[in-house]
């Protein structure tokens, strides 16, 4: 039971190291994406039409 727990223990920090690290997390990266084809085609651009409904947010401990 122990030895589950540390896998999905240790499994977890790494998935939460990923996605929001800061700066380099997936979560950051994806905003700063979002932002950048934002400010290159516009906010009323089909491009940024296409991603501005897709939500990002960053996890608080």
């Amino acid at each position: 039971m122990a030895t589950a727990y540390t896998a999905v223990s240790n499994a977890r920090l790494e998935r939460n190291r990923i996605l929001y690290q800061e700066n380099t997390g997936l979560v950051d990266t994806a905003l700063g994406v979002k932002k950048y084809i934002k400010s290159v085609y516009g906010a009323a651009s089909p491009e940024y039409n296409q991603i501005k409904g897709i939500k990002f947010k960053n996890y608080k401990d």
